[in-house]
């Protein structure tokens, strides 16, 4: 590293530090982002496993929103293939298209039993989005309990809940979800990576060095730096034969509020802040299964999101049908994420990986004789769904001056999943942009 002092330093090239960065040195700041691994991506890579394609974490893209907006931005590729049709729900066995507005709707008619109980459930969404939001003290299972005793609904808005906030409906804020919905509900198109996520953080980053920026892998962030005054200073780093200090006006850190205070030091921080992290870091932990078939066992090429008849699967589908890259030729890749029955734990997850292969075979025809499970990730602790459950976050900004996390942990509210990364690395970039000049 000939600089050793920059505007920005950015601590891991996960997809949300890598859009902070992207966003900051198209506004002109010298931006240096750091490593740990040897590949880009963090939970957003891709590892390969007998010629398949795996994600280490995230598998569809969002389309459409602030993600998308920062590829353009720099103008890097954004090589995002869509499935046609997109998302279905399989209910009683069918699987019913969403459209692509009326998608609410939609769902309350295929869960309810009459008219009347479906005027009332929709009414109930219907104020919710466009005047009092729920009360936070009440889950989304039970929101919906007042206005229909439908075990079939229930069933449909826990599978919706599992597949985008990765927790389930009786662990989900009623208000959260409603927040997902303001926010997102209608705009994101799905699509898959072709040749995977990692082709997607490869470009973004390969932009952000053509713009001037820096991206160090194999790069060990030891320490952030804070001086006397309760500013952030720098970081101080170890690559494989060397140690070293890096100066700059802002540190931008996405190892999770958690990782954040530890590298900075516990006496950095007030005592509220320590303490608002300890409640609200609860990490979301969800297992993904990747299965190899001879054959296409699945026909539609989008997300399926089980709901009734599941014990732990709450969506399936097969990326091979729209990126057929993605496997060996002649080969399909099927993949499977499950919610777990208790996301704050204990977690037995011998008997969550057994009931989520029961679903497989269930729902999977031809499962037993044309399948071959490849992998089971369990992603959990400091690699997880999200570091926060979505609505309990905490803000970007911490009592350090100038340092701010980005990532999972301190999603905005009512933007889940990927996208979240786009939109939350946005905001704060955003907010260092208002804070500091670049080179000044």
């Amino acid at each position: 590293m000939a600089q050793t002092n920059y505007d920005v330093v950015i601590i891991g090239a996960g997809i949300s530090g890598l859009c902070a960065a992207a966003r900051l040195v198209h506004g002109g700041y010298k931006v240096l982002v750091l490593e740990r691994f040897r590949q880009l991506g963090g939970r957003f890579s891709t590892v390969d496993y007998k010629g398949f394609k795996l994600s280490t974490g995230a598998n569809d893209v969002e389309c459409n929103c602030s993600l998308e907006e920062t590829f353009h931005l720099v103008e890097a590729e954004f090589n995002v293939r869509h499935p046609e049709p997109d998302l279905a729900y399989r209910i009683d066995g069918v699987d019913h298209v969403l459209p692509r507005q009326g998608g609410l709707r939609k769902l309350i008619s295929l869960g309810v039993r009459n008219e009347e109980e479906e005027e009332r459930v929709r009414l109930a969404f219907r104020r919710a989005l466009s005047w009092e939001e729920p009360s936070p003290t009440i889950t989304l299972r039970d929101w919906l309990a007042q206005y229909s005793d439908s075990q079939k609904l229930q069933q449909i808005f826990q599978g919706f809940a599992a597949l985008v906030l990765a927790i389930n409906s009786y662990e989900v804020k009623a208000r959260t979800f409603i927040r997902f919905l303001k926010a997102m509900g209608g705009r994101v198109v799905h699509g898959y990576a072709v040749g995977g996520n990692i082709t997607l953080v490869n470009a973004l980053g390969a932009a952000i060095e053509r713009l001037g920026g820096q991206i160090q892998t194999e790069t060990e962030v030891k320490r952030i730096l804070v001086g006397d005054d309760g500013v952030v200073q720098g970081v101080s780093f170890q690559q494989p034969g060397r140690e070293g200090e890096v100066r700059a006006k802002a540190v931008l850190s996405r190892v999770g509020p958690r990782g954040t205070i530890r590298l900075a030091g516990e006496a950095n921080f007030e005592k509220g802040y320590l303490k608002e992290v300890e409640m609200n870091m609860r990490p979301a932990p969800v297992i993904t299964i990747y299965a190899a078939a001879d054959r296409p066992l699945i026909t539609h090429p989008g997300v399926i999101v089980l709901t009734n008849n599941t014990r732990r699967v709450c969506s399936i589908r097969s990326q091979t049908l729209t990126c057929p890259e993605l496997a060996p030729p002649g080969k399909h890749l099927i993949e499977t994420f499950s919610a777990l029955g208790d996301s704050l734990g204990p977690v037995d997850f011998e008997q969550e990986v057994a009931l989520s292969i029961m679903d497989l075979k269930e729902h999977i025809p031809g499962f037993d004789r044309h399948a071959e499970i490849l992998q089971v990730m369990y992603h959990r602790g400091e690699w997880p769904a999200y570091h926060a459950w979505p609505g309990w976050t905490i803000a970007p900004r911490t009592p350090i001056e100038m340092l701010w996390n980005i990532g999972d942990g301190v999603n905005p509210e009512g933007w889940p999943g990927l996208e979240s990364s786009g939109e939350g690395s946005k905001r704060v970039a955003e907010d260092v942009m208002n804070r500091i000049r670049p080179g000044k």
